[in-house]
C-alpha cells in the first residue's frame, strides 16, 4: 500500500492526492505571506479483492529451523514477515526496510541474508535458520554466551543479527583474525556502538568452539 504523508510550505498548484488548503495572507509567527499549506493526509490506494484473494491463496512451504511450515507468500510479502506474523519467530528484527541495517539477518543455507527484502519463494527448498535454533537443550550458543559474558550489547536491537552473521563466520571459518570479523560484520549496524566488545565476542566465541576457553 502507498503512503502520501506532506507538511510544507509552497507556493505553487497542488499536486494530485495532496489537499491545499488557503492560510491567512500572513503568519503571527513569521510575518510572512504564505498563499498555500499542504495538510497532512494519507492516501491508501484501492484494494482489489480478487487479487488479494488470489494472493492469499498463493501456499510456499519454508524449511525453518529444521520444521516444514506452509505459508502465505504473495508477491509483497517478505521473509521477515512471514518469520515474525505468520511463524512467530520474532528474534529477526526490522530495521531499516532496505537491507542496509542488518537487523533482520538470518541463514539461508548457511548464508546470511536481508530477510527484510528477500521474498519466502527465493527460500523455498532451502534451510532457513533463525536465531531462535541456535540454543539446544536449555545451553546458549558460544557466540551467545560470549556476547552475555563481554557485554557486547547495551538496547539489543541489533543482536540477533549480530550474532547470526557472526554465526556463519564462525561456521565457515573457525579461526577468523581481527581483520576477517570486521569485514564479515561490516554489513550490521549496532547504534549503541559496542563494536569492540562484538569483535571480542565473536574472537571468544571461537576459541571457546575450539575448546580454548
Amino acid at each position: 500500500m502507498g503512503v502520501v504523508q506532506r507538511d510544507s510550505i509552497i507556493e505553487g498548484a497542488a499536486e494530485p492526492g495532496i489537499i491545499v488548503t488557503p492560510l491567512p495572507r500572513w503568519s503571527l509567527a513569521s510575518k510572512s505571506f504564505h498563499p498555500y499549506r499542504r495538510r497532512v493526509i494519507t492516501y491508501r490506494r484501492p484494494r482489489d479483492p480478487m487479487v488479494e484473494e488470489l494472493i492469499m491463496a498463493e501456499s510456499i512451504e519454508l524449511l525453518v529451523n529444521g520444521r516444514k511450515h506452509m505459508v502465505a507468500g504473495g508477491p509483497q510479502e517478505r521473509l521477515l514477515w512471514v518469520l515474525r506474523d505468520q511463524l512467530g519467530l520474532t528474534g529477526a528484527k526490522y530495521g531499516c526496510g532496505e537491507g542496509s541495517c542488518g537487523a533482520c539477518t538470518v541463514l539461508v543455507d548457511g548464508e546470511p541474508v536481508r530477510a527484510c527484502i528477500t521474498l519466502p519463494s527465493q527460500c523455498a527448498g532451502k534451510h532457513i535458520t533463525t536465531i531462535e535454533s541456535l540454543e539446544r537443550d536449555d545451553v546458549l550458543h558460544p557466540l551467545q554466551q560470549a556476547f552475555l559474558d563481554v557485554e557486547a550489547l547495551q538496547c539489543g536491537y541489533c543482536t540477533p543479527g549480530m550474532i547470526m552473521a557472526g554465526v556463519a563466520l564462525l561456521t565457515e571459518n573457525a579461526s577468523p583474525s581481527r581483520d576477517e570479523i570486521v569485514k564479515a560484520l561490516n554489513g550490521n549496524i549496532c547504534r549503541c556502538c559496542t563494536y569492540p566488545r562484538i569483535v571480542q565476542a565473536v574472537a571468544r566465541a571461537a576459541a571457546a568452539m575450539k575448546g580454548g576457553a
